[in-house]
């Protein structure tokens, strides 16, 4: 919960040395839409995230080096145990406890890279619409891994551009922009943190986000690479999360942030028109 307490005296302060325009305001017009797309457990992914949940001492070796310091330890389980939780959530096959196939959500950001949307409505066309440049954006490099190996596997004949800010160059990342333009088709798969803002993508159209920042702010800092002033078309940005997972509570602390994020730029506004601006 964010409250925001003597906002009357704050918001006073805050017009005087504070100075912000939004995207629309400068552009004159809206070209994002967000879109949720909740996806749910398969048995095995259940079985692993409850695990998790359960009995993570059985788990917390595996993934997570001991300091030392029991004291230090116990300080650090529950914080270790979320992170395990929302590896899980974003690519339950990274664990080796995990026994399923494909997990869900992959399987669903495979679909959506042949999902095609217009303006006026959203229209399912899946298999048709292969020929569209699209971003995915994730976290962590042993995540990209996971799904770097799913697109390659689903999409033989469509480049799979990774990128993580350890294994590409500056220099390599504003090359990809011409390279990735000229495939056609590609796919650019990229740890979020690893665009930096002088690298600028207005051609591609679609965004998939399968792995949440805790804040919306860090993740505008990837998906606004995609929306630019010179950007005529609609822009699409795909949450996909698990239903009932600690995403949904993810989620909601993004919203609740978003809401002191957007009155520390003047605009007062209540958790309802966050919600419909998050789809």
């Amino acid at each position: 919960t964010q409250y925001i307490y003597n906002a009357d005296a704050l918001s006073e302060i805050l017009g005087k040395t504070v100075i912000t325009r939004t995207f629309p305001e400068i552009v004159g017009r809206e070209i994002r839409r967000i879109h949720q797309e909740p996806v749910s457990f398969t048995q095995d992914e259940r079985a692993v995230y409850q695990m998790a949940m359960e009995e993570f001492r059985k788990m917390r070796e595996n993934y997570f080096a001991s300091t030392g310091n029991s004291r230090k330890d116990a300080m650090m389980r529950l914080m270790q145990q979320i992170t395990l939780l929302l590896r899980i959530s974003a690519a339950p096959d990274t664990v080796v406890e995990y026994q399923g196939g494909i997990p869900t959500k992959i399987r669903r950001v495979v679909e959506l890279a042949v999902v095609k949307l217009t303006p006026e409505k959203v229209e399912e066309l899946a298999g048709q619409f292969e020929n569209e440049i699209i971003a995915i954006g994730v976290r962590h490099k042993v995540v990209l891994d996971s799904y770097k190996a799913a697109l390659e596997t689903a999409f033989p004949n469509r480049a799979v551009f990774a990128v993580t800010g350890g294994t590409t160059s500056f220099a390599q990342r504003r090359k990809l922009r011409k390279t990735l333009k000229e495939s056609g088709n590609g796919i650019l798969l990229c740890t979020q943190q690893s665009l930096p803002s002088s690298v600028n993508f207005e051609y591609v159209n679609k965004v998939i986000i399968p792995e949440m920042h805790y804040n919306n702010a860090k993740m505008s800092q990837f998906y606004m690479r995609f929306v630019r002033y010179n950007s005529t078309e609609w822009k699409d940005i795909y949450f996909v999360t698990y239903a009932g997972s600690i995403e949904s509570n993810l989620m909601q602390m993004v919203m609740a942030k978003e809401k002191i994020n957007l009155f520390m730029k003047g605009q007062d506004t209540n958790l309802d028109e966050i919600y419909d601006r998050f789809g």
